[in-house]
């Protein structure tokens, strides 16, 4: 794939979505983060420091995954109910607004519905998205009171159920 079949089929994906962004194109050179060099069949694909060399289609789904998580949790904070303000709520501010336990956050909330998002686009994605968090909170499992916290995000705006 070129670097304008990448974006073309991005675009594509996100009009799935109804989240059409007819503008989209690649970022190229630093400091945007992530960004991607190359014009294809390879691209180097450069994120936190790291580079890697990936194929057409892998780009589509690290773009594709990267602006749908943040769809996610952006609908997901926009469900939060406060308890309590204070140190931890600035805490969770420096932290760009996820976790620190100041109010009913729950990692679960935004990755059950980064799945269903992915899912929409291609199931395989839902699937490896899945997979991905699976191993995650293996790793790292949910708190009590994320378990407790968890809600199902309406994603009806982005025609998923």
């Amino acid at each position: 794939m070129t670097r304008e079949e990448v974006e073309e089929e991005i675009r594509a994906d996100l009009a799935k979505l109804n989240c059409a962004q007819s503008d989209f194109s690649l970022p190229d050179c630093a400091p945007a983060d992530p960004h991607v060099l190359g014009q294809g069949p390879e691209f180097t694909y450069v994120f936190r420091d790291t580079q890697r060399t990936v194929d057409g289609a892998e780009l589509v789904f690290l773009f594709v995954e990267q602006l749908t998580v943040k769809l996610v949790r952006d609908a997901e904070e926009l469900t939060r109910a406060a308890k309590k303000a204070g140190l931890l709520a600035r805490m969770r501010t420096k932290r760009g607004g996820f976790g620190c336990g100041a109010d009913n956050y729950s990692r679960q909330t935004w990755m059950e519905g980064h799945v269903r998002l992915m899912s929409a686009v291609h199931e395989g994605w839902g699937t490896r998205v899945a997979l991905n968090y699976e191993m995650m909170l293996r790793k790292f499992p949910l708190t009590q009171e994320e378990r407790t916290n968890t809600r199902k995000l309406d994603l009806s705006a982005y025609g998923v159920e």
